[in-house]
C-alpha cells in the first residue's frame, strides 16, 4: 500500500510541477488500513446499488415495449385466456368445496388432511406439498394451446424488425419463461383469485399471495435435462403453484 500511494504521489508532484503548483501543496489523503476498507465497502456498495437500479429501470422499460408489441401484434388463439377472471366453468368440477365466494367464482377448499393421507380430491404427498384439483381440463387445454399458439409468433416474430418483436424469454432447458412479460398477467391474477381461499384457510401467515412470475415447462419421464433447484430468496414467504396438465 506505502508502494502505491508512493507512486501516486510522484505523480502528483510531476503535474503540479508542469502546471507551476507547489508539490507540497497537494498531498494525498492518509488513511489506516481499516479506513481504507471501509471506504472501499461503502464505494462497492454504492457502485452495486446504482448498477441494480439501472437494470431494474432497462428491464421495466423492456417489458413495457414488449407488453406493447403484444397488444399491437398478436392475435390470441383463446382470449378467454387472458381475462382477469376465470371464465365460467373453468374450475374443475372435482375440486374439494367447502363453499363458494361468489366474488372471485372459486371454491373454499377444507381443512387440510394430515401429511400422507389423503381425502376425495385434496392431497398432502408430504408435508406442505397439496395437490388438489383446480382448473377443468377444458380450460388447461386452452391455456396449453395458448401458450404454445404464442411461442410459435414470438419465435416468426424474430423475422420482423426488432421493434415489432414479441417477447420470447427461453429459459436454460429451452422452455418459454417470464409469462408475465408475455402478455399473460390477466391469467395469472385469475389463477391468484382462485387459490387466495386455500392460502387464507390453510397457510394464512402468508396473508395475500400474488403471482407475480410464471414459465412454461414441458417434462417426461427419460427426459434428459439436467434439473436444476429452485431456491426462493424472498424473506416474506413465498409460495409456488404448479398447474399441471397431462398432455
Amino acid at each position: 500500500m506505502d508502494v502505491l500511494l508512493n507512486s501516486f504521489q510522484q505523480i502528483i508532484d510531476i503535474l503540479c510541477e508542469h502546471v507551476g503548483v507547489r508539490g507540497e501543496a497537494v498531498t494525498l489523503p492518509t488513511l489506516n488500513g481499516c479506513e481504507a476498507v471501509q471506504r472501499r465497502r461503502e464505494r462497492t456498495s454504492e457502485l452495486q446499488r446504482r448498477i441494480q437500479v439501472t437494470i431494474q429501470a432497462e428491464s421495466c422499460a423492456a417489458a413495457q415495449r414488449g407488453l406493447a408489441n403484444v397488444a399491437a401484434h398478436y392475435r390470441p388463439l383463446h382470449p378467454e385466456v387472458y381475462s382477469w377472471l376465470l371464465p365460467p366453468h373453468a374450475l374443475s368440477t372435482q375440486a374439494p368445496t367447502f363453499g363458494i365466494n361468489s366474488n372471485i367464482s372459486c371454491y373454499l377448499l377444507p381443512d387440510v388432511p394430515e401429511a400422507g393421507t389423503h381425502s376425495q380430491s385434496l392431497l398432502e404427498p408430504y408435508s406442505g406439498v397439496f395437490v388438489f384439483p383446480l382448473l377443468a381440463p377444458w380450460f388447461c387445454e386452452r391455456i396449453w394451446s395458448e401458450l404454445h399458439n404464442y411461442e410459435t409468433n414470438a419465435q416468426q416474430s424474430q423475422h420482423r424488425t426488432p421493434a415489432d418483436w414479441l417477447p420470447l424469454h427461453v429459459r436454460h432447458d429451452g422452455n418459454m419463461g417470464n409469462l408475465q412479460d408475455c402478455g399473460f398477467a390477466p391469467l395469472l391474477a385469475a389463477v391468484e383469485a382462485a387459490v387466495q381461499p386455500f392460502v387464507s384457510a390453510q397457510l394464512p401467515e402468508l396473508g395475500h399471495v400474488e403471482c407475480y412470475h410464471a414459465f412454461l415447462t414441458r417434462n417426461w419421464v427419460g427426459r434428459d435435462e439436467a434439473f436444476k433447484i429452485h431456491r426462493d430468496d424472498s424473506r416474506s414467504g413465498s409460495c409456488c403453484f404448479c398447474l399441471i396438465y397431462m398432455y
